[in-house]
């Protein structure tokens, strides 16, 4: 199970990532700072949307980056594989949000630009 928190001081915050081996009821993945705010988003806002998980523990989502006027200044597509390697996938204003999810065989798909866009979310022993 994989899910976005948010943890937040006085005037900002930051989602953070965590995925749970619901069986054994521990924690195998912790990615901090996935998208960080300041000031409820009136200065800046970052969020996390669209996570997905494959069967190792590997991660992939959709974070917006918009400022001061919340209109988005980029839109990205990351993945951390559950030996903590990370990887931008993708960055456009192009990318559909809502449009991320796990395929058959372990691949990660989305749509930027009108096209469906393709990339392995590795296991445990990819780099």
């Amino acid at each position: 199970m994989a899910l976005v928190d948010f943890q937040h001081g006085v005037d900002a915050g930051c989602d953070v990532i965590e995925v749970v081996d619901v069986a054994t009821r521990r924690q195998v993945l912790f990615v901090p700072e996935v998208g960080c705010s300041v000031d409820a988003c009136l200065i800046r806002c970052e969020r996390a949307t669209d996570l997905v998980v494959n069967e190792y523990g590997s991660v992939s989502w959709i974070v917006t980056r918009s400022s001061f006027h919340n209109s988005p200044a980029s839109i990205e597509v990351h993945m951390v594989s559950i030996s903590g390697a990370s990887d931008l996938l993708d960055s456009s204003l192009s990318i559909v949000l809502g449009s991320l999810q796990l395929a058959p065989g372990g691949d990660i798909t989305w749509f930027d630009r009108g096209q469906a866009m393709y990339a392995k979310l590795v296991g445990p022993t990819h780099p």
